[in-house]
């Protein structure tokens, strides 16, 4: 009988856990709170079997897809790389944040009016609930009047700020916040780079490039591959043609004299009849990310365009090299990344380093 009770008493126990976990599913589903995370205990060194906008990728997302257009009085100041240590980014941020946390809507069709202004730039329509949910867990702000929108216009004003989310499909939105202390933090902002423009005479320097590889040879370039193998040990690498060429059973790179990587892989078996699975915009564009972050070049990336093929399911990520305040002009983009479903299925990248050498350094 003991022993009747105890194996009842165990499956009212899982039958209530088993309703709660359903409870807070529904309660997520429809309100946004509660990260999936929250819930199942992911071991150290292991992966979550889902990508949340809570986890560390979805920050380089917010980083690496930006630029910074501050407007001063005439002067202009774009900042594209190093936005994490730029004070103007770290004000924005916090703006946003109380933006989420206590600000109010006050009616779309805005103008953007104040000549001092910071912008947030996308050159992609950034989903209006994942640029929310970076912030702050207020269910439905922004989203519910907005679906995306590629500017969003910062300035202050009497003590407080007028925010305009600007999207090409929906039309201008306005928001508004209090904050007397945030306030003056933009208007000693706004002065430096106002000081800045008036006193700097130094001449546009010169971008150049090197290769981070030094010697053309399958010995060296295998080290700048191993990350899109698996298992880099068992690779098996040949020069063909002069083409260095890296592969498994499922995947190929290939190396070429210009110093582009080309890698193509078969996507993981079972998944490609389903395009839905896994198929978002914003965990496929947080799977280019990883993939990026483990090439180790020097070169800062935003995002430049993408588009989503919905015969074959595969997401395309063009992305363009950035300096501290320019992007680099080059005839295509360096860097192409495709996903399909959670699988890297191609990956295309000019392994170059650039970077800028001042007027000074070449004799101006």
């Amino acid at each position: 009988m003991d022993k009747g009770r105890t194996i009842g008493a165990i499956k009212n126990i899982i039958l209530v856990v088993l309703a709660l976990t359903c409870l807070i599913l529904v309660v997520r589903l429809w309100f946004g709170e509660f990260p999936p995370s929250a819930l199942v205990t992911v071991a150290e060194g292991t992966a979550a079997m889902g990508i949340n906008p809570w986890d560390e990728a979805s920050a380089g997302l917010m980083l690496t897809s930006a630029r910074l257009h501050i407007r001063v009085d005439g002067a202009e100041q774009f900042v594209y790389a190093g936005l994490s240590n730029h004070k103007g980014w770290q004000l924005s941020t916090s703006a946003i944040s109380q933006l989420i946390e206590r600000g109010n809507f006050v009616a779309d069709g805005a103008v953007v009016l104040a000549s001092n202004t910071i912008a947030i730039q996308y050159n992609f329509p950034m989903p209006s609930a994942f640029f929310r949910e970076n912030f702050g867990v207020r269910p439905g702000f922004l989203s519910s009047h907005f679906d995306d929108f590629e500017k969003l216009y910062i300035s202050p004003r009497q003590g407080g700020f007028d925010f305009v989310f600007v999207s090409q499909t929906s039309g201008n939105f306005m928001f508004v916040l209090e904050n007397t202390a945030l306030y003056w933090d933009f208007i000693e902002l706004f002065a430096d780079v106002a000081y800045e423009a008036e006193t700097n005479t130094t001449p546009t320097g010169e971008i150049q490039y090197k290769s981070p590889i030094g010697t053309l040879s399958l010995s060296e370039v295998n080290p700048h591959i191993g990350f899109l193998f698996p298992n880099p040990a068992v690779i098996n690498q040949a020069s063909i043609n002069g083409i260095f060429t890296f592969s498994d059973n499922l995947r190929v790179a290939r190396f070429f004299p210009d110093h582009v990587v080309e890698f193509n892989a078969m996507p993981s078996s079972g998944l490609s009849a389903n395009p839905n699975v896994y198929g978002n915009f914003t965990s496929s564009l947080l799977i280019a990310f990883d993939i990026i972050s483990r090439d180790n070049l020097g070169n800062g990336i935003i995002l430049a365009s993408y588009h989503h093929d919905p015969t074959t399911g595969r997401w395309h990520f063009y992305f363009d090299y950035t300096l501290a305040d320019v992007v680099v002009t080059l005839d295509k983009h360096p860097l192409q990344v495709q996903i399909l479903h959670r699988d890297v299925v191609f990956y295309r990248r000019l392994m170059l380093d650039f970077f800028e050498v001042e007027a000074s350094d070449y004799g101006y």
